[in-house]
């Protein structure tokens, strides 16, 4: 579907866009405004794309019945943010699959390539 022309037929709108000028708050009072009641917001890119005050009001109102969040606006997520208070939010971490071992993979395969590319093996 694209955006926003079919927000309000979604039933989960699910965010994995860049941040940009044009993207900055791009879930924000309005769009929200014209999205179904009970959609799920999900956001796995960059935490300014969501306004977290507008995402607030539209999870106390209903309109937004759950989110799953792992970038936040303020990053960490402030203690005192009202998110918290909403047992139907979800929250992560947003690199949760970087563990120790898979670091270490990513960053041998990088020094491999660059050494086979400066002709160093």
């Amino acid at each position: 579907m694209s955006f926003p022309d079919k927000l309000s037929e979604a039933d989960f709108v699910l965010l994995t866009c860049a941040l940009t000028p044009s993207s900055y708050h791009l879930i924000n009072t309005n769009s929200l405004r014209k999205m179904k009641n009970g959609v799920f917001v999900i956001n796995v890119s960059r935490g300014a794309l969501i306004d977290e005050p507008a995402l607030v009001k539209a999870l106390k109102n209903g309109k937004v019945k759950a989110a799953g969040l792992d970038v936040f606006e303020e990053e960490p997520m402030v203690t005192t943010s009202p998110l918290r208070e909403f047992e139907q939010c979800i929250f992560g971490t947003h690199n949760g699959s970087n563990t120790q071992e898979a670091v270490r993979r990513a960053s041998y395969k990088a020094i491999d390539l660059m050494f086979g590319y400066l002709n160093l093996k």
